[in-house]
């Protein structure tokens, strides 16, 4: 019988895989397992499985790289890029996402000075994939109160009342209330709307990202600790996250600040000592503005102690945290307007065109954080707070991309979707289709051409508290017609190769913050415009 070695990592919550294409390029993969014991998704080729051992052998050679004759390695910190997904991102697209952003571009690469990058795969299910139809047909089929009590009942009682007869006396008793009309199509309206939105896939991979990503993220830093503290290796990690996947880092980053101490040793540093947390990048982060304030003990402020720098890169053209992520998080979040107002579409106007009592908010620069849920502006900070100097500070900086064209918020491309709206406008109007494609024109009229200029207004009129908003309102229509383009996403279009949000990354990852100098903010490329918001913690 011939023996089969065991894989470096399959005691574990994760695998650990190693690129062939680019070097130093790591890729985590979080070992969810599906019903029937399917293990989770493995990387296309380029990639080959690997341990954290031998991670921790080549971060040594690494810091051998940086000090061959020993004299400074105390000062020597080997630096990294954790990298993080968002919500309905594909396995494939990730790792190749990884590879691109591993490359040796100066200006693009999310790897500088030839550091170490790392992409974490959070098992994500995604919108209208194999896993989740199949789990949703085997609830419609074993469930009784999904099946049954929200499709059968009401179906058999409405298709009972076609053309106007009355529910069958043998069928009354069994129905029960369901015999009445207007209950059943509620209950069924009911059913449909929880069946879509368990499609949309959205609050399970909430769930996913942080019962399963998160602690397993978790588990791997801690392995990854246990390797090189032996060999006395310092690492510096620079932490990036798009979408769901920023409120998995912060949540992790939370659970990890149970690593720092020992328990009852309140000064003792622990051997997480030997990894250092430099900068937090999010971008469209899912995440509650709310929580980005003082006067709240939660997850996010409890991250912001254990960075240098913290950088949000937002936009008001993104359309899925203002729209979609609204009505996934509705029913959730503990309010309302948490649900729609994230950090990741927040944009920055002047700190002037604030009401008064809002202006002398704690700042860097002149421009201070709003989102726009609605047709009015709301600020992030919902009262200005007193600069403590007992506390430590946190400058948490916004960097607004709303006008990139890799965002869908370039003017131009809204003109070009205009000008297609309008054409098929007329096609439908002069179309053999009647009323109801002529009902469909004005839609596309109303929606498109009306946006195009709405946003064309907006861009010069974004500073006024009254104006911006309302103009806004109509301009996010054009960016609908940016998914499916290749180089556009207004949700995802931070990571795209050529437009400035990309460099920006790259750029915050070559100059992270200095903790000894004095804060000021930093210096964005146009048209991103940047502040920042001094919070204590």
């Amino acid at each position: 019988m011939v023996h089969q070695e065991k894989p470096a990592s399959e005691d574990k919550n994760y695998r650990l895989y190693r690129s062939t294409a680019q070097s130093r390029t790591y890729l985590v993969v979080s070992t969810f397992y599906d019903r029937g014991g399917k293990a989770a998704e493995r990387p296309e080729p380029g990639f080959e499985e690997t341990s954290t051992k031998e991670l921790g052998a080549e971060m040594w050679r690494a810091r051998r790289e940086l000090s061959p004759d020993g004299k400074v390695w105390e000062t020597s910190w080997v630096e990294g890029t954790l990298r993080t997904h968002g919500y309905n991102t594909r396995f494939g697209d990730f790792v190749k996402q990884v590879v691109d952003e591993a490359d040796s571009d100066r200006d693009t690469t999310l790897r500088p000075n030839n550091r170490f990058y790392i992409g974490y795969r959070w098992p994500s299910v995604g919108f209208g994939s194999r896993r989740s139809l199949i789990d949703t047909l085997g609830a419609l089929l074993a469930t009784w109160s999904i099946s049954v009590l929200m499709f059968l009942l009401p179906v058999v009682a409405l298709v009972s009342r076609i053309g106007g007869r009355q529910v069958p006396l043998a069928l009354r008793s069994p129905l029960g209330p369901y015999a009445l009309p207007l209950f059943a199509a509620i209950a069924l309206g009911v059913g449909i709307g929880l069946l879509l939105l368990r499609l949309s896939t959205y609050l399970s991979d909430r769930y996913r990202a942080l019962h399963y990503g998160v602690p397993d993220l978790t588990e791997f830093v801690r392995d990854l600790d246990d390797q090189i503290y032996p060999m006395k290796i310092r690492a510096d990690f620079d932490l990036v996250g798009h979408s769901m996947g920023c409120l998995l880092l912060v949540n992790a980053v939370r659970v990890m600040t149970d690593f720092f101490h020992f328990p009852g040793e309140a000064t003792q540093l622990s051997r997480m000592a030997m990894i250092r947390l430099r900068s937090l990048i999010l971008c469209a982060a899912d995440i509650p503005v709310a929580l980005a304030v003082p006067g709240r003990n939660n997850y996010f402020l409890s991250s912001l102690r254990r960075f240098t720098g913290i950088h949000v890169l937002s936009s008001d053209r993104d359309i899925i945290l203002k729209w979609a992520s609204n009505l996934g998080n509705w029913a959730s979040e503990p309010r309302f307007d948490m649900s729609s107002r994230r950090l990741g579409n927040a944009l920055l106007i002047d700190a002037q065109a604030f009401p008064r009592r809002l202006r002398d908010t704690p700042r860097l620069g002149s421009l201070l954080p709003v989102t726009r849920p609605g047709r009015r502006y709301i600020a992030v900070a919902g009262a200005p707070w007193p600069r403590s100097e007992a506390r430590g500070r946190a400058y948490l900086h916004f960097h607004d991309c709303s006008p990139c064209w890799s965002l869908g918020g370039d003017l131009k491309w809204a003109a070009g979707a205009g000008i297609v709206a309008t054409l098929a406008g007329c096609a439908l109007w002069f179309s053999p289709w009647g009323s109801l494609a002529k009902w469909a024109a004005v839609l596309l009229w109303g929606l498109y051409a009306l946006g195009t200029v709405s946003r064309w207004l907006q861009n010069r009129f974004a500073d006024h508290w009254f104006l911006g908003p309302t103009l806004g309102l109509v301009a996010d229509w054009p960016s609908t017609a940016a998914f499916g383009i290749r180089g556009r996403n207004p949700h995802g279009g931070y990571f795209v190769r050529g437009d400035v949000p990309r460099r920006l990354i790259a750029q915050l990852l070559a100059t992270p913050a200095d903790p000894t100098a004095p804060p000021r903010p930093f210096p964005a490329p146009p048209p991103i415009r940047s502040s920042a918001l001094v919070i204590p913690v």
